[in-house]
């Protein structure tokens, strides 16, 4: 039976290696933890570089921050597990380790937390090849950080001057689309659907442009009526073209129109020849 306590803060490490997922001792050690979960909240641990040594994976960041003495009788430095890292005789969580073995010697390094799972991705980051300095030959950095538990209900997002911008553009977009929507909405309440019966010219308007034009007063007035109209063609008879019904001998021949056909009882082949055609 472990007599730790209950961890009660949860982060999640993102690495080139994989995700490496930490629990925190926040009661136990609120100073401490605080100050870690803030900055992975900002992201103050991102494109560091891991460093290695036979005991221990260290994270160091060139900032300097002194951290109180904080620790627990009822936790030890054990195989994976996080801890401050001293600066002389300082300790600062700008810098924090990861235990690759059981370290006695570091009950008084402020050890706040534990790998849960990702432990395999721990490995991994340890046997990649070494310089002589401890510096990773192949460096392993961390990509990201997320705080899951925070257990603190006043963590302190910064806001980085790039964010800052991005914040100030995307308001300035949603005025311009504000301000689009409003124009929209006044065209809107500026145009009327207007009937056919609305927009047809008034009988009045008609009527006064028929007045002025006399042309066209002349010509309806002409033929004012169908009665006028035929009394007019039969008292001036239009001269009709005579044409010439005699018949001509250079073009018509003997047949005989009155010649009926359908009436004769009998008729000869002479007289048939007579009336056809030549």
């Amino acid at each position: 039976m472990s007599l730790e306590p209950k961890t009660t803060a949860k982060v999640l490490i993102n690495t080139s290696k994989g995700p490496i997922e930490v629990e925190l001792w926040a009661k136990e050690l609120p100073n401490t933890t605080k100050q870690f979960l803030n900055k992975c909240l900002n992201h103050q641990y991102s494109n560091l570089q891991f460093l290695s040594t036979d005991e221990y994976l260290e994270i160091i960041n060139d900032k300097e921050y002194n951290l109180s003495n904080e620790s627990n009788p009822r936790l030890s430095c054990k195989r994976g597990y996080l801890g401050a890292i001293k600066q002389g005789n300082k300790l600062s969580i700008d810098a924090f380790f990861i235990s690759l073995t059981e370290l006695p010697n570091f009950q008084n390094y402020n050890i706040f937390g534990k790998i849960v799972d990702g432990w395999y991705n721990i490995v991994k980051i340890s046997q990649v090849e070494k310089d002589n300095e401890g510096n990773l030959v192949y460096p392993v950095t961390i990509l990201g950080t997320e705080v899951i538990v925070p257990y603190f209900d006043d963590l302190e997002k910064v806001e980085t001057e790039t964010q800052v911008k991005k914040v100030k553009k995307q308001v300035s977009l949603s005025y311009d689309e504000d301000e689009r929507e409003k124009e929209e909405e006044e065209e809107e309440e500026n145009f009327q659907i207007k009937s056919g019966h609305d927009i047809r010219q008034p009988v009045e308007k008609v009527e006064s442009k028929i007045e002025e034009n006399p042309k066209s007063n002349s010509e309806s007035s002409e033929f004012e009526s169908e009665s006028e109209f035929k009394s007019k063609s039969e008292s001036e008879p239009e001269n009709e073209t005579k044409y010439n019904t005699e018949p001509d001998a250079s073009i018509d021949s003997d047949y005989d129109s009155n010649l009926d056909l359908n009436k004769a009882e009998s008729i000869t082949f002479e007289q048939l020849q007579k009336h056809s055609f030549k």
